[in-house]
């Protein structure tokens, strides 16, 4: 029998915050290497318009 497990991380407001800052930056690294033509090596996803009702992060 196979086992897996799910975790679910519960940040509180500061931390929410921290993370949505730093998928904002990949994300602006990931939207300028793919415009720019440069090779793209993953995408990056983000539950920051989750998080902020598709609002960017206040900086």
């Amino acid at each position: 029998m196979k086992t897996s497990y799910q975790y679910k991380i519960k940040p509180n407001k500061q931390q929410v915050e921290k993370i949505d800052q730093t998928l904002e930056k990949l994300r602006y690294q990931y939207n300028y290497s793919k415009d720019s033509g440069q090779r793209v090596l993953t995408s990056v996803t983000s539950e920051a318009d989750y998080h902020n009702n598709g609002k960017k992060p206040a900086s």
